[in-house]
């Protein structure tokens, strides 16, 4: 990429990375209740998750759209399209441990709630690096196995 993203591109390459996080919020429930300020932040953020979730298919119409956007056609930059690819690749490993809820009853609640935690932290550390790096201009193309389908899936272009 030549030169570093006019600013516009840099906050429209930080929007897609608001589906992985409203997809993921809840499993922050125990970080919530035990960071200091958690309950705070998660009351501040309810709000946007439970009318995002009150719409019906809102997750899969939010998906599909962006998916729109990461063709090179689309007349988007690499940078933006990198990013709208990297957080739809990063909300579909967040369907992987929502097939696993079944089975939370049947396993100590220390290891479902280790396993909750470990979602939301590997989630929240995805997304801060990426808007960390968008707000730099910096393309953040360094998560393992996620930036590497990312850039698969958009290509070199």
């Amino acid at each position: 990429m030549s030169g570093e993203p006019p600013a516009v591109e840099r906050v429209f390459a930080t929007l897609p990375y608001v589906l992985p996080f409203l997809d993921g919020f809840q499993y922050g429930l125990y970080v919530f209740n035990n960071v200091p300020g958690g309950v705070g932040f998660a009351e501040a953020v309810l709000p946007l998750v439970v009318a995002f979730n009150s719409l019906p298919f809102s997750g899969i119409i939010f998906f599909i759209g962006l998916s729109f956007f990461t063709r090179p056609d689309s007349g988007l930059s690499r940078f933006v399209r990198f990013n709208i690819q990297q957080a739809l690749v990063l909300d579909i490993l967040l369907i992987i441990p929502s097939l696993f809820s079944g089975a939370a009853g049947m396993v100590p609640s220390s290891v479902a709630i280790l396993g909750s935690n470990f979602v939301f932290y590997t989630m929240a550390l995805v997304v801060t690096y990426a808007l960390y790096s968008n707000a730099r201009g910096e393309l953040p193309d360094q998560v393992p196995v996620i930036s590497e389908a990312a850039g698969l899936q958009i290509g070199p272009f």
